[in-house]
């Protein structure tokens, strides 16, 4: 399959790797409901589908259907005012649509097709004249199909994550749930600690950021003193989440 064939290919490089198999399968069969001649042949083998359409049109009711609430559920929502979906458990909100130059004509049938069966909104901005306007234009469609859950989670990464300044990630692992490496830094009293232009962050302590000027000596050397002063403040060896290559 397509998705397993790409994930073989990204994971034989170096470094983590996080993308979306569905995602990136559906973007394509959004294309190939559009797409004729030798291209759409190039996208049906490179899905390994005869017909991705439908395909990918079916994976995705099913993945909705499976988050719907039960019958059961349902009669109980009726009495929960302002309950939101996921109540019972996940919900997915899939945010697929088509976006096309402002004036450029789509065929009705590729339109009816991307509606009535990969349920793709269709719509469009005008990115050549005024870019700015059609990225918020698709911002703020996208924050209504997936009911601005993105923002509540770049909310949530921005009050427990450093973002203003360029990181090298979790230093280290944690040694177990109950006592992250982060928590067991604060306690050694760590945050804000820095050597060179290597900073232990005031924001979360096991996340090490460059705060201008930092060399790999810099973040080598706070990482010795962060484990040493763990060490005797807590009792704990940390171990090392990033690879050092030298």
């Amino acid at each position: 399959m397509f998705e397993t064939e790409l994930y073989r290919r990204l994971s034989a490089r170096p470094g983590n790797l996080f993308f979306s198999p569905y995602s990136v399968g559906a973007a394509l069969a959004l294309v190939h409901a559009g797409a004729a001649g030798a291209t759409r042949k190039e996208l049906e083998t490179a899905l390994g589908q005869a017909d991705p359409v439908e395909t990918y049109g079916a994976l995705g009711r099913e993945l909705a259907r499976r988050s719907e609430p039960s019958a059961r559920e349902k009669s109980h929502l009726v009495w929960m005012e302002a309950a939101p979906p996921e109540t019972f458990g996940c919900h997915l909100s899939v945010g697929n649509a088509m976006w096309t130059q402002s004036g450029y004509p789509v065929r009705p049938e590729v339109v009816e097709t991307l509606k009535s069966r990969l349920a793709a909104d269709v719509r469009e901005a005008d990115f050549q004249r005024a870019p700015a306007e059609a990225v918020k234009a698709v911002n703020v469609w996208a924050a209504q199909a997936t009911r601005d859950r993105i923002r509540e989670v770049l909310h949530h990464k921005k009050a427990t994550q450093p973002l203003i300044f360029p990181s090298a990630g979790c230093i280290f692992r944690n040694p177990s749930p109950e006592r992250p490496a982060g928590r067991l830094i604060d306690q050694a009293g760590l945050k804000g600690t820095r050597m060179g232009g290597a900073l232990v962050s005031p924001v979360h302590a096991n996340y090490f950021v460059n705060v201008g000027g930092a060399t790999g000596r810099d973040f080598l050397e706070l990482i010795g003193i962060v484990r040493d002063r763990v060490r005797d403040a807590c009792g704990v060896e940390l171990e090392l989440e990033v690879e050092i290559w030298s």
